[in-house]
């Protein structure tokens, strides 16, 4: 990634919105009561079990339908197509894509140099499944919680502060929502699964910047989503 500080695209005038600080405010406390509503929703179908790893996916598929919902009425008036697409497209995916197969690599090739264990949950996370099972878990998995995960952190967190008014605005919020992505993941216990998730979060956060938009920052965590399935085939003992 670009060792200069992000530039924002500011969106056009006639699709910017006024910053209130309130509003916006409210519209987080929004996408989390829709997450938060989605969860109990599949907890409430599995009870008295657990949510199995294919429940737990899918809550944050009906979550981002959700989210898709709050999104198109905030800024239906305003311009979605810019909300979405931003200014830019190709070079912050390229960039953030080498970015994360160079994460992914460094971490796989750390944990195999120090004979760091493998991330007890992704070790157990085909258990039980039959093939067909596992082909729609894995979809799911590179579809739902890049739009529902990027929707909260990139977009209702991110934009609660002012990102076009400069560097420091935009590396708060890139921080901050890379903090929280990565404390938010408590399925996983491995300090190098840690160091991941703050890496890709903090790609996540710059090309949600450097592209103005959302579509570049769910399509890296669903490209996340894919090499990191692959570097755990790779990883699991023949």
């Amino acid at each position: 990634m670009h060792s200069a500080a992000p530039t924002y695209h500011t969106p056009t005038p006639a699709t910017a919105a006024p910053y209130n600080v309130f509003k916006r405010i409210g519209m987080l406390l929004l996408a989390l009561l829709i997450t938060c509503l989605a969860t109990m929703a599949i907890v409430f179908q599995s009870w008295p079990n657990l949510p199995t790893n294919q429940q737990n996916i899918n809550s944050l598929g009906l979550a981002g339908i959700g989210l898709i919902g709050l999104l198109y009425l905030q800024h239906r008036k305003q311009g979605l197509r810019e909300v979405i697409m931003g200014q830019q497209f190709l070079r912050p995916y390229l960039y953030g894509l080498g970015a994360i197969v160079i994460i992914y690599a460094l971490c796989a090739g750390w944990m195999s140099l120090f004979y760091i264990p493998r991330e007890n949950f992704m070790v157990h996370f085909f258990d039980g499944l039959a093939p067909g099972q596992i082909v729609l878990l894995c979809a799911t998995l590179i579809l739902f919680p890049p739009v529902a995960e990027e929707l909260v952190f990139r977009h209702y967190l991110m934009r609660l502060v002012p990102l076009d008014r400069g560097a420091a605005w935009q590396w708060a919020a890139i921080i901050v929502s890379t903090m929280l992505f990565t404390a938010s993941h408590i399925q996983y216990q491995n300090s190098v699964t840690g160091v991941t998730l703050l890496a890709v979060g903090l790609v996540f956060g710059i090309s949600r910047v450097l592209s103005g938009g959302l579509i570049v920052p769910v399509l890296l965590h669903a490209s996340a989503e894919v090499i990191g399935l692959i570097f755990n085939y790779i990883q699991i003992p023949g």
